[in-house]
């Protein structure tokens, strides 16, 4: 692809070459992570996602002024991440991003109360996407977010008074949908976004139909949750 790089541009034109250079980039990486997912490898592909997705961003970045991106807290945040309890950290597209452009990447962080989350047991092949959150853990981010206001609100990480600094640092953790990883707030975030509740997204039907018959096997058993 890069050998013929003058014959496609003449044909196509520079932007065509340099989106299809990316997509076949990023068709390598999925490739990579699909046979590192069946050696049983779970620290490698999420390493080669992340650093996949900020490069892409990085691309974007080139062509546009600014970019907003939504992503899970374990991928936007400024500070190792964990895929699953007992695995180790990796470095997110937070991370990278934060390296590239220094304090031109603002992270949003997110914390939730009660509600539903994506169920990440092995019911969740059987059409149980979602499952019942537990109330959050003392010491948690999650915690502490809950205990300041009833209803949804925002704060400002890089305004906080000494005495609120002080009590955020005793945060040492945050809720990853059903287990806890290591975060130092002040480090990972710019800015935390508090919902009190949250509900069960619904399946986008069309992108289902498009999936892998295993993907359309399972999202067949789904029904939605009560209430």
């Amino acid at each position: 692809m890069t050998s013929r790089r003058l014959d496609y541009v003449r044909r196509t034109g520079a932007d065509a070459y340099e989106r299809a250079l990316r997509a076949l980039r990023l068709t390598i990486t999925l490739d990579t992570l699909a046979r590192a997912g069946a050696r049983g490898d779970a620290h490698m592909p999420m390493s080669a996602r992340d650093a996949a997705i900020a490069d892409t961003v990085d691309w974007i970045l080139r062509r546009e002024d600014r970019i907003l991106l939504a992503a899970h807290n374990g991928h936007i945040q400024r500070w190792p991440a964990t895929a699953a309890p007992d695995t180790p950290p990796f470095a997110p597209m937070g991370l990278h991003l934060a390296d590239r452009l220094d304090r031109d990447y603002l992270a949003i962080g997110m914390t939730t109360g009660t509600g539903l989350a994506l169920n990440t047991g092995p019911d969740f092949l059987t059409g149980t996407l979602f499952t019942e959150q537990e109330p959050s853990q003392p010491g948690s981010l999650d915690a502490l977010m809950a205990a300041t206001h009833a209803g949804p609100f925002a704060v400002d990480l890089r305004q906080l008074s000494p005495a609120d600094t002080a009590t955020i640092r005793t945060v040492s953790r945050q809720r990853s949908g059903t287990f806890y990883t290591d975060l130092s707030p002040l480090d990972a975030y710019d800015l935390v976004i508090h919902l009190p509740h949250v509900t069960a997204a619904e399946p986008d039907t069309a992108a289902i139909g498009c999936s892998p018959l295993d993907v359309q096997e399972a999202f067949s058993h789904w029904e939605p949750p009560a209430g």
